[in-house]
This record gives C-alpha cells, structure tokens and sequence, in this order.
C-alpha cells in the first residue's frame, strides 16, 4: 500500500499530466461558450441537453488517447530518466512495482477522465439552461449518461494498462503511443478487409459495443468489457516477465 501510495502522488505530481488537465479544461470552456454561442433559445437551433450521452461518446476517443498518453509516459519517462534502477534499489521486488505502476496509471486515469467529462457535462448543462433546453432530462436519462461516460473513463483506464505495459517493455513512451496507433488505424483495418471474420476479436469493435451497447458484432457490452480486460492483463503480464529478468542499469 506504501508503494501504491507512492505511485499514486507521483501520478498527480508529473508535468504531463498537469498540463494535459490544464489543455482539457480549455478545450472544455472553449466548447462550452461555443455551443453557447451557438445554441439559439426556442429554436430547431437550440442545445438540447439529452444530446450530452451523444457527445460523451463523440470525444471517448480524445478521452482514450488521454489514457493512453499518460499511461506509456509513466513508464517511459522513467526509462528515458534512468530512474527505473534508482527505484529499484528502494524496492527491488519488480513485478510488486510494476504492478503499482499499473494500479496507479489505471486509477489515476480513471478518476481524471470521467471528472473531466463531468465538467464538460456541467458546463454543457449551463449552456442548456441559459440558452438551450433541458426537456427530456430524468433520473434515467442521468443514469444512462453517467453511465456512458464511466464506460468512456474505463476504456481509457485498459487503455492506459496497455500503453504501459508496451512502453515498459520497449523502454519508450514514442514506441507505445506509435504501436498503439499503428495496431488500431492501420492492423485493425486491414483485419477488416482482409478477415471480417476476425472483427469479433479487434479492440476497435469491442470498444465501440462496450461503450455504446451496440455495435457491428454480435457480442454484449459485459463481454466485450472483459475481452479488452483480459486483453490488457496479457500485455501486462508479458510485461511483468520481462520486467522481471531485464537488465535495467
């Protein structure tokens, strides 16, 4: 727990993260006097609120490649700093602080991104009283959008899993990120041409089942949630075995 707790305050504490909550938060205000400006009262025009569920699933990708970037810096970064090998002489039991890495990055991303979309849900609800409607709007409806955007923050959260767990093995926080995009816009797609029988199995489509409840493959949300799981905990443990036995000097 000691170690866990270490971890976690050195996620809150690094530059990157700092700054990329600073950039969202602009980008939130940003979008939010937009669609103010925009929204026209009493109107075909006017910003409905209802439409919020829609828009968290517009920007689950921005909200994934957030996880994404956090995660492969955590460990990246250190591998680039040399400070894996100053740790490991305070901790040297491995796969223990691996797998802090990991908790913490999960966690910490998480909690980030369904806050901020909180923000962004507050922000557009403002403009929907001031200037748009608000018809529609129950308890149910606040379910099942705070519902969507916590499936947004988890995939982010397994996406963060697996950039770290690639950059700790390539010992780069560039080689993650790059893996990452190369596997999902040009593998994936190819995949599809090539082998639309194998769709069921790509992230891209669980994702999009696991997020919206629907998709182009026969599969549920709860099913889809635990094939990208257990997608993440293969990379993590193939991770961990090398971890585990590398040269880290």
């Amino acid at each position: 727990m000691r170690l866990l707790g270490v971890e976690l305050r050195r996620f809150v504490s690094r530059r990157l993260v700092q700054w990329l909550l600073v950039i969202s938060l602009a980008g939130i205000a940003l979008g939010c006097l937009i669609a103010g400006i925009n929204s026209r009262p009493a109107s075909m025009d006017a910003f409905h609120l209802t439409t919020l569920s829609t828009i968290f699933e517009g920007v689950s990708l921005l909200v994934a490649t957030l996880g994404w970037v956090i995660g492969a810096s955590l460990i990246g970064a250190e591998w680039h700093s040399g400070t894996v090998s100053t740790l490991l002489t305070w901790e040297p039991r491995r796969v223990r602080v691996l797998l802090a890495k990991v908790v913490a990055a999960v966690v910490g991303v998480v909690v980030v991104t369904f806050a901020l979309q909180a923000v962004l849900g507050l922000g557009l609800a403002l403009v929907a009283v001031l200037r748009g409607s608000t018809q529609g709007v129950d308890a149910g409806w606040l379910l099942s959008t705070a519902g969507t955007a916590f499936r947004s923050a988890i995939l982010a959260g397994i996406g963060s899993a697996i950039a770290l767990a690639i950059a700790s093995v390539a010992r780069n926080t560039a080689a993650a990120l790059g893996t990452v995009f190369v596997w999902l816009a040009v593998i994936e797609g190819l995949i599809r041409a090539l082998r639309p029988g194998w769709a069921p199995w790509l992230i891209g489509e669980n994702g999009i089942v696991f997020l919206t409840g629907s998709g182009s493959i026969d599969r549920t949300m709860a099913a889809s949630g635990l094939l990208l799981s257990a997608y993440a905990a293969g990379f993590l443990a193939l991770a961990c075995a090398i971890f585990a036995r590398r040269d880290v000097t």
